[in-house]
């Protein structure tokens, strides 16, 4: 658990710098490809728009430069018109609050961010199961053992090749939580 506390503030400065780079690498979408998504809604969108990004930008502008204040600021702004953006766009947004609430160490803020993010089920495959073993340090943070050991038991699910501090957790939520024989 210290692990994850004490390392959080330079991963979340190493995740608005990537985030950073993928809006600039992806670039807003195309009135074009509104258009090619419409036929195709199968395939799947990760690409932010040209007004998101000008609202994201300098908030991740601000995380990158330490100014947390600034960038929860800006993205509380995009947040409250949170139902004018895409999904994805969603997600990305509620992902980085999580980890300015989390920074912030507002453990419960950060957790209903970060399942707020994954109900989007908008991010790709990596970052949502990165953000679902986010969720389950933070329920073992805040002693909630049982959702610790359901979301992890979900993040198992689909992890491949799991670390062994991710068994280690598990067991520590199932011993936590009295299932001493899961535990073991």
């Amino acid at each position: 658990m210290a692990e994850f506390l004490s390392g959080r503030r330079g991963w979340l400065r190493s995740f608005a710098s990537l985030l950073l780079a993928i809006v600039f690498a992806i670039g807003p979408a195309a009135p074009s490809d509104a258009r090619k998504r419409k036929k195709d809604e199968e395939k799947v969108d990760y690409t932010v728009s040209q007004a998101v990004a000008k609202k994201l930008t300098p908030a991740l502008e601000a995380l990158t430069s330490g100014d947390d204040e600034e960038a929860f600021r800006l993205l509380t702004r995009v947040e409250k018109r949170a139902d004018r953006i895409s999904p994805y766009e969603r997600a990305l947004v509620y992902q980085m609050l999580g980890f300015l609430y989390s920074d912030r160490e507002q453990f419960p803020e950060a957790l209903a961010y970060f399942e707020a993010c994954l109900a989007e089920e908008a991010l790709p495959k990596t970052s949502q199961l990165q953000t679902r073993f986010n969720v389950a340090q933070l329920y073992l943070a805040t002693e909630n053992y049982e959702k610790a050991a359901e979301t992890l038991e979900l993040w198992f699910a689909e992890a491949e090749n799991p670390a062994p501090r991710a068994y280690y957790m598990l067991a520590v939520a199932h011993y936590q939580n009295g299932d001493v024989l899961l535990a073991i």
